[in-house]
């Protein structure tokens, strides 16, 4: 994930004309504290960086969650850290006229059990998503459907019927949508080897243009 965003942050720079001084990267939601290649390449260009963000998950972190007395309190600490994560991102939206790349954590559902998954965030923030697929042609095929399937079901979705998630739902008002998902990007692909990218790139487009979409309705991918 991380590599990709240092990707697209360069690509804004050098291709796109944006100065660093109009872009930002933020990790709002991470699991390692040391600094990262993408954290390392803002601070050589002077882009603005928040490698780690206001949620950390450290060793306990889950069990702390999971072992509040109260289904309230439960409800009001994933909350608050659902707010210090919107406020973050928006902070930067603020201040920022260029790009603003908000980088994911682990695979896609990470922070569930705090109501901070990926599509948690995404939804929240009414942010478009770039999935991340591993090289070679069926474990991406596999991979890209499962988390696409995580992004666009309503899998585990807390009900509304009680006050604390009304207020929750009247705090963050896009929380009811599917984010919107751009498509995705193989990483760690290679010219060499049984899946190259000349061979592999072609099938995938056929699979997730023509023939997913043909079989099993739904938009295509890119």
């Amino acid at each position: 994930n991380s590599t990709t965003c240092l990707g697209l942050l360069s690509l804004a720079v050098t291709r796109f004309g944006l100065r660093c001084a109009d872009i930002a990267y933020i990790k709002p939601v991470t699991q390692c504290e040391a600094e990262t290649d993408v954290a390392r390449w803002c601070r050589l260009n002077d882009v603005e960086c928040v490698g780690i963000g206001p949620v950390v998950f450290r060793p306990g972190v889950t069990n702390a969650a999971l072992s509040l007395p109260t289904a309230a309190a439960y409800s009001a600490h994933c909350a608050g850290l659902m707010d210090s994560v919107v406020e973050a991102v928006n902070d930067l939206r603020r201040r920022k006229t260029g790009l603003v790349v908000v980088d994911g954590v682990g695979y896609v559902s990470v922070g569930e059990v705090c109501g901070v998954g990926g599509r948690d965030v995404a939804r929240a923030l009414q942010l478009p998503v770039l999935l991340i697929a591993p090289p070679g042609l069926g474990d991406a095929i596999d991979t890209v459907a499962v988390m696409g399937s995580y992004f666009t079901s309503s899998f585990l979705r807390r009900s509304r019927d009680d006050d604390a998630d009304a207020a929750a739902s009247q705090q963050h008002p896009n929380d009811s949508a599917h984010p919107r998902l751009l498509g995705f990007l193989q990483n760690r692909v290679s010219d060499t080897g049984r899946h190259k990218i000349a061979e592999t790139t072609p099938l995938l487009q056929q699979f997730f243009n023509v023939l997913r979409p043909m079989n099993r309705g739904g938009h295509s991918w890119k």
